[in-house]
Parts: C-alpha cells; structure tokens; sequence
C-alpha cells in the first residue's frame, strides 16, 4: 500500500492536483489501483502483460506492422525456445504440452480454437526455457497473438482445414517427443522446418491484418 496522498505530497514537494494526476497516469499504466472501505487506499501493482502488449500494439500499428510480422519473430524465437526446453526437460514441463497437444486435437476442426491453442502452446513453449526474456516476450506475443485468431476465423477458410490442423497437431506431437528425448537439435531444427510449412498460409489469410485491428 502507498502512503497517504498528504504524506507524498509533502515528500515530493508537489501540489495535490500533481499528485493526483501522477496517481492516475500510473493508475492508466496499470501500476496503481485504488481499493475502497476501511482498508481501502492506493495499492502498488505489478505491470501488466496485456497493458505492455496493448502498447507495443500501437507502436507496430505506427510502423505499419502485419500479424505476419509479428508471427515472423515468434517464428525465429520459437525454434531457439524449443531447443533450451529440450536441453533441460522437466516431468511436470512435459505433461503440460502435452494436455496442451491432447486438447488441441479436440478442436482441430474449429479453426478459431485451434489458432487460440496453439498460441498458448506457444506462449508455453517460451515460459519453459527459462529465459526470463523469453518468458515476458512469450507473454506479450501470446496476447498478441490469440486476438488475431478472431482474424483468422473470419477468412475464407479452406475445405480442408480440419486435416490441415490435425497435421499441425501431430508436428506439436512430435516437437514434444523430441523435448521429452533431450533432442535440442532435433527440437530446434524440426521446429523451424514445420514453422517454415506454414508460413505461405499465414501469409495468405493475414497479409493485410494489422495488428492494432486485432486488439
């Protein structure tokens, strides 16, 4: 809990319509709430992932930036995340991609479940490196990421794109035997490969999809 608004004020030396509007541009920045009540006040908060991802949002949409290149980053991390997971493989890391990988083949004829699963199992992909870096970036392009599968879902879809994605999932299969093996260079060049396979569909469907339009 922060201080009393008469205590900052006095400590910064600042007059109460300056600190009340610090207070609520950290507010809007997510780092502050207020509570109510007997107990309530100003409470320190810890940033948000989805505040941070809705800001580089608009920075790429100033750039000019697609879901395709979005996607093109998390393509040449993916395989290196991959890699350091397949270095230390964990039981618990394990059961998790594959519930992920088991829940992902119930769905693989709802295209816009599928591309919400396999955005998480992305995100999943990237927490179990153990890169911090990783970790937040994982974050950030998951939340980027899962909007734009309400784009996905408003396309053209194509005839086959049940079997399509039950091929996708048997490559997260594979992935996840090769992690559970400690293939690091089996994990990381495979995963390129299959990420390369559906680049041109990406591209298709999304060319045009900015990322601000997805948020």
């Amino acid at each position: 809990m922060l201080p009393p608004e008469k205590e900052l004020i006095e400590r910064f030396h600042v007059a109460r319509p300056t600190m009340r509007e610090a207070m609520r541009i950290l507010e809007v920045d997510g780092l502050v709430e207020f509570r109510v009540g007997a107990r309530g006040g100003a409470f320190m908060r810890l940033p948000s992932v989805d505040i941070a991802a809705h800001q580089l949002a608009i920075l790429l949409q100033l750039e000019g930036a697609s879901i395709v290149d979005v996607w093109e980053l998390q393509a040449c991390v993916e395989p290196v995340a991959a890699r350091m997971v397949a270095n230390a493989p964990t039981e618990a890391g394990i059961a998790i991609l594959e519930q992920l990988t088991r829940e992902l083949g119930e769905v693989t004829d709802d295209h816009y479940q599928f591309s919400i699963g396999t955005a998480q199992f992305s995100a999943e992909l990237m927490r179990q490196s153990g890169n911090p870096t990783f970790l937040v970036m994982g974050a950030i392009l998951h939340r980027l990421d899962v909007q734009p599968a309400a784009v996905v879902d408003r396309q053209a879809i194509e005839p086959d794109i049940g079997e399509k994605n039950r091929r996708n999932n048997r490559s997260q299969k594979k992935l996840v035997r090769l992690i559970e093996a400690g293939d690091a260079d089996g994990a990381e060049t495979y995963w390129h490969a299959q990420l390369k396979v559906w680049r041109p569909y990406l591209i298709h469907h999304l060319r045009s999809a900015q990322v601000i339009g997805a948020l």
